[in-house]
């Protein structure tokens, strides 16, 4: 198969699917979830709740894209290069959007979002689970399943053993498969069964796109689009019950597989179609995800009672999409690429001389574990046949 790009291109047409995906979570939660859940916000519009109730939908997309793109990142780099670059990727919008976040809630959320001191400086971490504290907003959840998979992904290429992703994407995939079945809440997080299969799925779309379908892509494809299908349509009955309205375990089994049928157009380059646009929209995505939920919620309550909600909905959406704009042309654009630099030229040349920790405790392992393999072996042996040897 020829290749639909070259080694080192651009994805454009992934900026365009990024933010569709970003705007139907941000609908979700601005049009119906925030008055259907626990009363987030006295905004709604009813009008919209048939359609926009499957907008969190968008974060299966992302979990598939992001299969997809750690696998692009990590072409020709090492372990060292891969945190550097996940790092400056996320951590300093993050820290940005966070703070604003909790100031917001700090002198407005009332008792409706309380936040502490002690509860931000965790979230700045990523890892406030660990810490035994709360999301400062919601949507931060998804940066932990990212953060696992991100793991995964480092353990690879601390061992090199990249060139084996896909037998790791078939055992994580049987792991969240047993974890499920087996029901223990426990190790359902640590394998991230609930979401496993959009990542697997999405690295094989771009172990596809690189070098062609093969029979074992295939079997992966469609065990890992089955099992995430079933995932999502399994929901339904939950869903319902929640929010008080009936949720389509076929429309949620249909979205999914038009994601895994987008994805597989990519794969086979079909939608190369770019604009200067679509990266623009690209780059909003990252900050309006982490500005829009609970900052939403209080500046759509300002505009509740005044009878005008799609009117409310347009101001509000501009002014998130202008703060997500200042984001990345303040830090993004600025910041990261420096800090990017700075971290690699002080620790990237340094990892080229030295083994990674991780390599070095695998290989004593290894050693250790061949000695006694022979050690084993000798003992088991007549000591008239070690003699004649």
């Amino acid at each position: 198969m020829e290749k639909a790009h070259s080694a080192n291109s651009r994805f454009n047409e992934l900026d365009l699917f990024r933010f569709l995906a970003a705007i139907a979570v941000v609908m979700y939660h601005w049009t119906f979830r925030g008055a259907a859940a626990r009363n987030l916000t006295s905004f709604s519009i009813p009008e919209f709740a048939p359609w926009v109730k499957y907008g969190y939908l968008g974060v299966d997309l992302f979990f598939i894209l992001s299969g997809f793109v750690i696998l692009l990142s990590i072409q020709g780099k090492g372990p060292v290069e891969f945190v550097i670059s996940r790092f400056t990727r996320l951590y300093p919008a993050f820290w940005t959007c966070c703070t604003v976040t909790f100031l917001v809630c700090w002198f407005a959320g009332g008792d409706r979002f309380p936040v502490t001191l002690p509860q931000f400086l965790a979230n700045l971490t990523m890892f406030n689970f660990y810490l035994g504290q709360d999301n400062i907003d919601g949507v931060y959840w998804t940066l932990m399943e990212e953060m696992k998979f991100y793991a995964f992904v480092f353990v690879l290429l601390c061992c090199r053993q990249s060139h084996r992703i896909e037998t790791f994407l078939q055992a994580w995939l049987v792991a969240s498969l047993v974890c499920l079945l087996s029901q223990r809440r426990e190790l359902i997080f640590l394998t991230s069964a609930r979401w496993s299969g959009h990542f697997i799925a999405g690295a094989t779309y771009f172990l596809i796109n690189r070098s062609g379908l093969t029979p074992r892509r295939v079997l992966l494809l469609l065990t890992a689009g089955s099992y995430s299908t079933y995932m999502a349509a399994s929901s339904a009955e939950m869903l319902t019950e929640r929010y008080h309205t009936n949720f389509d375990p076929l429309v949620l089994s249909g979205l999914v597989l038009s994601f895994h049928a987008l994805f597989f157009a990519v794969s086979q380059g079909w939608t190369q179609f770019s604009t200067k646009a679509f990266r623009v929209l690209g780059n909003l995505t990252y900050p309006l995800y982490l500005l829009h939920q609970n900052i939403g919620y209080l500046a759509l309550d300002q505009f509740a009672q005044t009878g005008r909600p799609f009117l409310a909905l347009t101001v509000v959406t501009g002014v998130a999409l202008l703060a997500s704009w200042a984001v990345y042309f303040l830090v993004e654009r600025n910041v990261n690429h420096r800090l990017k630099c700075w971290l690699e030229n002080r620790f990237v040349r340094r990892a080229a001389v030295e083994e990674p920790l991780v390599l070095q405790f695998g290989q004593a392992g290894t050693a250790a574990l061949t000695e006694m393999c022979v050690w084993l072996s000798n003992a088991d042996t007549p000591k008239e046949e070690q003699k004649a040897a």
